[in-house]
């Protein structure tokens, strides 16, 4: 694939348009060869969002989700969804972007989102952190919630971050934050190792004495090898290379065929199935 395809979807099937309606609500993961990572958990997501922001009813979220099953299986590419604020849904299928080998994060922007639980409507505030990011020559940046006495990193731009500490696995505690279909199956790896998830107040202090990565559909896993607070020089992170292959082998093993079966569930707002059965 060398050009995203645009699919409309008119209520009956999927029609190719040259310029789909700008969405409200996304959600984006992964399709190679047909099998996905979390598939059912992004489809749940997505229509959890699209029912909340995009008044749109179980029943069509549901036949937009049979169109989107029949349609993947077979493909190689980044899928986003997305819901208008009228209702409409478009499903929009991109080339796959290379993941970096490692990050370095930006900490500097407070958290001005609105919809913080909802991927979709900050785009504008996610793209200004990137940039700003870019500015600091740094790979992403991170949303923070600050006060005079101290700074919280919140999440970056739709990824997550999650360390390893005296054999703990950390991910944020903090409520203002999309939910991580990647975490939530990383924290279903240290289950099942016998390491227990742990969420805490990631401070810039915290990230330093990790390591951490940063973690989303898109990129898996990828380690973070500087952290930069507003101005300051870079301080460095602790590396683990062999965690870091393990957590790769670990989500490149998760990738199923899509499930007609669990998607629909998931797109009924049946998360107990959901979970259980990713």
């Amino acid at each position: 694939m060398k050009q995203p395809e645009h699919l409309y979807w008119d209520g009956r099937s999927l029609i190719p348009v040259r310029e789909p309606p700008t969405p409200h609500v996304i959600d984006s993961f992964v399709v190679e060869a047909g099998a996905v990572r979390g598939g059912a958990l992004h489809i749940a997501r997505f229509s959890r969002s699209a029912r909340a922001l995009c008044d749109l009813t179980e029943a069509r979220l549901t036949r937009f989700t049979r169109a989107i099953v029949k349609y993947l299986p077979g493909r190689t590419a980044f899928v986003r969804l997305g819901a208008d604020v009228e209702g409409q849904l478009t499903l929009c299928l991109r080339p796959l972007p290379p993941s970096p080998p490692s990050v370095a994060l930006w900490v500097g922007h407070a958290d001005e989102r609105r919809e913080p639980l909802h991927k979709g409507p900050d785009l504008i505030l996610s793209a200004n952190l990137r940039d700003a990011a870019s500015d600091h020559r740094c790979h992403a940046g991170v949303f923070c919630d600050v006060t005079p006495f101290a700074t919280e990193l919140i999440e970056a731009d739709y990824a997550a971050l999650v360390g390893i500490i005296d054999g703990h696995l950390i991910h944020s505690a903090n409520p203002r934050r999309l939910p991580s279909v990647t975490e939530h199956l990383l924290r279903r790896w240290a289950a099942e190792y016998g390491m227990p998830s742990t969420a805490d107040r990631l401070t810039p202090e915290l990230l330093c004495s990790g390591p951490f990565w940063l973690v989303n559909a898109r990129i898996g896993a990828v380690p973070v090898t500087e952290l930069v607070v507003g101005d300051d020089a870079a301080r460095p992170l602790p590396l683990a290379p062999e965690r870091t292959n393990e957590l790769r082998r670990w989500l490149s093993r998760l990738a199923q065929p899509v499930d007609a079966e669990t998607w629909i569930e998931a797109a009924r707002g049946n998360t107990d199935t959901v979970i259980q059965s990713n």
